[in-house]
């Protein structure tokens, strides 16, 4: 039996002590194998979700985690026997419990209350990333920051969106945006000289595009528009032909611009939705497309995998995908795609996921920041064929424009699913004057 270990001093409010305590020394210790480890951890679990994340219980429960970690970590170990394997997995599972979920959401609270000592916020905030990961982060500190102002918590607010900010490496001149849309609602792409241009350029690409592969325009070809924004690219392609094409945003006041665009007369081109569950049965579509960029806005694998994934549920088995994403490599990202590294460097995140090296921040105009995920040409192909398409072809495409009206080098993964006892035909062809032939096998 291993000896009893001296108590750690910890401060914990009167107000949680007695049954509800929480002492992670006073839960764990006893725990001489891994199955008294793990049934600690469910009772820490239990015990998390008791409290309220902006109170002071909870203040005093991070308060609790942070003098009693290292303590903890010892008690895994011993109760691993010493097996450096079962030792790191049993500090993880540890990990995973304190800074995930609920865990994660005390952890800030507690950040934004008071002025705390730089090494400790660096060591809460590198477990909540190592845990949840940097996007989950971000978003979790935006959801507090609009509870924080519904509740008029102005102190909480402050502090936290200046976390937000560091996370971020943006200067304290830089606006901190709560979400996406408000963003969008700042910079208004509507009015953006280069816009027009834009989409003029994307819908004759796109108009070529569709008739090489035998799209047709009459009502039987059923093409969706996912991320469609305020409607531009649907409204004139309807306006082109197009009988039966829709669009689907998440932002309610994109899908109203979208439906005061189109004077047609349906309206009902233009829905509110998710690209993770699209209103669609399964196999119903003739071609999905998901332009602008919008992918990025995944923010990270495992979404834009699901996203995938839901693309592939509603197209037919000869439907066709057309996305377009930014190329990572092009020496206009290459200033982005340092951002985790340099993140790295100021939390003291050590070696990390490897797929961290895609997040990056950056801007339209210089201006005002987003956080965005951009995988390279390799990693779109393999996720892609891990949803189950069959024939994935990515080509660069120049003629899109960027938002500052100079050639854009952008990704078009054009994926397309064909029947087995059909033989692939070269359908997929490209006009010279639309692609420079860079194809990756």
């Amino acid at each position: 039996m291993n000896p009893k270990r001296e108590r750690p001093s910890v401060l914990i409010p009167e107000s949680v002590k007695g049954s509800s305590s929480f002492n992670l020394f006073d839960i764990f210790q006893g725990a001489e194998t891994e199955m008294d480890f793990f049934d600690r951890l469910q009772e820490t679990r239990q015990l998390l979700n008791t409290f309220d994340s902006s109170s002071d219980e909870a203040n005093g429960v991070a308060r609790a985690i942070l003098a009693s970690f290292p303590y903890t970590i010892d008690i895994a170990r011993q109760a691993s026997q010493n097996i450096e394997s079962r030792a790191k997995y049993l500090s993880w599972e540890l990990r995973h419990t304190l800074f995930s979920s609920k865990g994660s959401e005390i952890m800030l609270g507690y950040l934004s209350s008071q002025d705390i000592q730089e090494d400790e916020s660096k060591f809460v905030l590198r477990n909540i990333i190592h845990t949840i990961g940097l996007p989950n982060l971000l978003n979790l500190c935006r959801e507090l920051l609009t509870e924080y102002k519904k509740e008029g918590q102005d102190k909480k607010y402050q502090r936290l969106e200046n976390i937000l900010r560091n996370l971020l490496l943006l200067d304290s001149s830089k606006e901190v945006f709560r979400e996406l849309g408000d963003l969008y609602d700042v910079i208004d792409f509507d009015k953006y000289p280069v816009t027009d241009k834009t989409i003029e350029s994307r819908v004759n690409w796109l108009n070529s595009y569709l008739q090489e592969n035998g799209v047709g325009r009459e009502k039987s070809w059923k093409i969706v528009d996912v991320g469609c924004g305020t409607g531009d690219t649907v409204a004139r392609l309807a306006e082109s032909g197009y009988e039966n094409i829709e669009g689907i945003d998440p932002v309610e006041k994109h899908i109203q611009t979208a439906q005061e665009k189109l004077q047609d007369g349906t309206e009902e081109r233009f829905k509110v939705g998710d690209w993770k569950n699209l209103p669609y049965d399964d196999e119903s579509l003739d071609v999905v497309m998901c332009m602008g960029r919008s992918l990025t806005h995944t923010e990270d694998w495992g979404e834009l995998y699901r996203v995938f994934r839901e693309f592939r549920r509603v197209l037919k088995k000869d439907g066709l995908l057309i996305i377009d994403m930014p190329d990572p490599n092009s020496p206009g990202y290459k200033e982005y795609m340092e951002y985790y590294a340099k993140l790295a460097v100021k939390l003291d995140l050590g070696a990390s996921n490897p797929e961290y090296q895609w997040y990056i921040v950056d801007s339209p105009d210089e201006e005002h920041f987003y956080n965005r995920y951009t995988p390279e040409f390799e990693v779109i192909k393999k996720m892609l064929n891990m949803v189950g398409f069959s024939n994935a072809e990515i080509e660069r495409v120049t003629v899109i424009p960027n938002e500052k009206g100079s050639q854009n080098w952008d990704i078009t993964a054009v994926a397309v699913e064909i029947p087995a006892n059909l033989q692939m035909i070269d359908s997929l062809k490209r006009g010279e004057q639309f692609v420079k032939k860079e194809n990756i096998k």
